[in-house]
């Protein structure tokens, strides 16, 4: 019993995994099958009615030819030759009769009866009649002929088109069918009316029916097979890729992030594939700045503490007295928590951009002078470099922008060139600017950056290789912040940077927003 448990689990395993197949499978073969019943619908039981339909319009354009054959040549043996030919070679009978009953021409079928007035009744000495092919199978007697064609003559001395099927001849309470049709058109030529009546012969098409229904029961029978087979090639080469997708979605799930998709496909499930990886490798880095970003938020964040918690040692140990140490110690302290809370503050602010919780306030700035007013707030810092500052920005441009956010930007972009500028370096601001925008470049001379952290510098928790060193205090947000900022704003931007020739931090916004 175990066994076959066990099995069963196996079984209805491989059923759940291969479950889209299945389906899919099942759906294709339903579509052919479907198709399928459809052809044979239209081609057996619909094929009576389309070659009848199709044998009423060729009578149709028989007796229109006729008619405009009569109404060019007039009745005469050119005209009546031509009619011949078009009879023969469309298998069909014709006969043209006047309102007086005269009968004009007449072929095949209407032959033996046309040789007297209709009016007078029909020649009853002929023998029965059979269709040249066998078009009726049996010979009808000559009573029943009669029957026929005075039910013909009644209907055309009416002198209105008209049309009999010979397999619906019940409605004109005659016994019998016949497989042919008539069609009756009235014409005026030379102010008296004729008719021209076509009978036109119907193939045996219930023999021939059945014989394509044979056929397309055999050519069902192998399309399904053929049909269902390529379903399930197809329907497991898509299934495929999806388990392949799956593993390596539940490998990343796991935090594999070197799992990749890789399938050759030019559809999308490649681009689905792509996106896939994209993510792999966006998680990966993310990965890599979390857990670089936790080292060096524990280190920052332990260092303070630690120094924060010795000086306190040392405040309580040392006398009162002493005021020099106590304040210098009191000096430490305060400097670590002020780092402590930049720190935190730089996390909260980053967050807040992202989420989009922040609300611009945006107000009109006149740029150079705002430039101007926030280096001057970090100029300390370029002095002790001995750093030049170029502000090259003309007068009256103006900037719609939230003010204290776009503080925050420049001083962080200045606070790095600054930073990555050797002393007596040069920092210069300027702007590209025509009838539709305006394109700010802050540019140093500095040491650059190289192309591998050039495709990293705006993610956040991202340090380049140069700023990791033991006196830098930096957490690798403010180049994200400064993007966020942008972002929000509306602003295009971008760097470029090369090593030892220095960095261009670029934004642009649009003079008509």
């Amino acid at each position: 019993m175990l066994k076959q448990s066990g099995k069963l689990d196996i079984n209805l395993n491989l059923v759940m995994k291969n479950k889209i197949s299945f389906k899919l499978w099942i759906i294709n073969t339903i579509l052919v099958l479907g198709i399928i019943i459809i052809t044979f619908i239209f081609q057996v039981f619909m094929l009576k009615e389309n070659y009848t339909r199709a044998k009423i319009n060729e009578a149709k354009n028989t007796a229109e030819n006729i008619i405009n054959i009569i109404e060019e040549s007039g009745f005469n043996d050119d005209a009546f030759t031509q009619i011949s030919e078009l009879t023969s070679v469309s298998k069909e009978s014709a006969a043209i009769l006047s309102e007086k009953g005269d009968s004009y021409f007449s072929s095949l079928f209407f032959n033996d009866r046309f040789n007297r007035n209709f009016e007078q009744g029909l020649d009853t000495s002929k023998s029965p009649i059979e269709f040249p092919g066998n078009i009726i199978s049996d010979k009808i007697p000559p009573n029943l002929y009669d029957q026929f064609f005075n039910l013909v003559f009644e209907i055309a001395n009416k002198n209105e088109e008209f049309l009999i099927r010979g397999d619906n001849l019940q409605s004109y309470k005659l016994s019998f069918n016949l497989k042919i049709i008539v069609y009756g058109k009235p014409f005026i030529f030379n102010g008296e009316n004729y008719s021209v009546i076509i009978t036109s012969p119907l193939d045996p098409i219930n023999e021939v029916s059945g014989l394509i229904t044979k056929q397309l029961i055999f050519i069902a029978g192998i399309a399904l097979i053929a049909g269902s087979l390529l379903a399930l090639l197809l329907s497991k080469s898509f299934t495929k890729k999806i388990v392949t997708i799956k593993n390596v979605s539940s490998e990343i799930a796991r935090g594999n992030f070197n799992e990749k998709v890789v399938f050759k496909s030019k559809d999308e499930f490649q681009e689905l594939a792509n996106s896939i990886n994209e993510m792999s490798y966006q998680l990966s880095k993310l990965e890599v700045f979390r857990r670089e970003f936790i080292s060096n938020t524990s280190h920052d964040l332990k260092t303070p503490l630690s120094s924060i918690s010795v000086y306190a040692e040392l405040i309580r140990d040392i006398k009162l007295e002493n005021e020099e140490k106590l304040k210098e110690y009191s000096n430490v302290i305060m400097d670590e928590v002020k780092r402590l809370n930049s720190r935190i503050s730089e996390i909260s602010e980053l967050s807040e951009l992202e989420a989009g919780y922040y609300k611009l306030k945006l107000e009109k700035i006149e740029l150079k002078e705002f430039v101007l007013n926030t280096f001057k707030e970090i100029n300390i810092l370029s002095e002790k470099k001995r750093i030049i500052f170029e502000n090259k920005i003309p007068e009256n441009i103006y900037i719609f922008a939230d003010k204290k956010q776009l503080y925050k930007a420049l001083i962080n972009i200045f606070s790095n060139s600054i930073k990555y500028t050797d002393k007596n370096g040069v920092i210069k601001i300027y702007v590209n600017k025509n009838e539709e925008k305006v394109r700010v470049y802050i540019q140093d001379n500095g040491c650059g950056i190289c192309e591998e952290d050039l495709k990293c510098v705006w993610d956040r928790f991202y340090k380049v290789n140069r700023a990791r060193n033991e006196d830098d205090y930096s957490s690798g947000l403010g180049m994200s912040i400064i993007k966020n900022i942008f972002i929000i704003h509306g602003f295009k931007y971008g760097i470029e940077s090369k090593e030892n020739e220095g960095t261009t931090i670029w934004f642009e916004y649009s003079i008509k927003n």
